[in-house]
């Protein structure tokens, strides 16, 4: 019997399990830009929460031969100086095979912190969501899905994500143990099955990012279990993970 819990923002994410598996969802637009990065054949991606440790990083793996990008956002658009913003739009044209990202972002690198010291830590988008799914299925261990939500408030498009995961969980037959949040995000996949696009436009975060010049994103992003990659937080990097350890 598998435990599932959504975590509708960070604030709520609790204590880390230990014995559990932490998934974190920032549908717009962190966790779909490290799967979009990844599946473009990138090494990792080293999510850093603070702008100047984000520079400090990147700077320090220049100096020992790295060929790194510095990447992130604040209020929506890159900081001063960095190579990239977190636009899954931008990556579609740039040659990252092989290449590490370090990547600071308001709502999801903050996620990922809050989730340190878990037993294990993946993180998860509406792109990717069933192969997330058949991952956990086969580990079998507790699951606690966090969503990133938006500066302290919930965001539909985190939630939505998170109830398609757990609506995976069931089509694949696991025995589940369902918290009333995992209910609750597993019917609002189910109401919105169809119309994710509709969905991430009718939230506030995705207004504001259209508001931004950022409607391209919100087309990625709505994409439905379109790569099998699964991505783990190894050694601090976000890299696809290989079979259950």
């Amino acid at each position: 019997m598998v435990r599932v819990e959504v975590a509708f923002r960070t604030e709520e994410a609790g204590p880390p399990n230990p014995d559990g598996v932490a998934v974190v969802i920032d549908v717009l637009r962190a966790t779909t830009w490290v799967a979009t990065a990844l599946e473009r054949g990138a090494w990792g991606v080293r999510p850093v929460r603070e702008v100047e440790a984000a520079r400090a990083l990147a700077q320090s793996l220049r100096e020992a031969g790295q060929g790194v990008l510095l990447a992130g956002e604040r209020g929506g658009l890159p900081p001063q100086g960095f190579d990239l913003g977190n636009s899954p739009a931008e990556l579609m044209g740039l040659e990252l095979r092989g290449r590490r990202l370090v990547l600071t972002t308001t709502n999801g690198t903050r996620a990922l912190e809050a989730v340190a010291g878990s037993g294990e830590v993946l993180v998860t988008s509406l792109r990717h969501g069933e192969a997330t799914a058949r991952y956990l299925a086969r580990r079998g261990r507790p699951v606690r899905l966090v969503c990133a939500g938006t500066e302290g408030r919930l965001s539909l498009e985190d939630l939505l994500a998170a109830g398609w995961v757990v609506r995976h969980l069931q089509r694949l037959g696991v025995q589940l143990q369902l918290a009333d949040t995992a209910r609750v995000a597993e019917a609002l996949a189910v109401a919105w099955e169809g119309r994710e696009l509709e969905a991430l436009r009718a939230a506030e975060h995705g207004q504001y990012l259209v508001g931004l010049g950022f409607a391209q994103d919100l087309a990625l992003a709505a994409q439905r279990d379109v790569w099998p990659g699964v991505i783990r937080l190894e050694d601090g990097w976000l890299r696809p993970a290989r079979e259950p350890i």
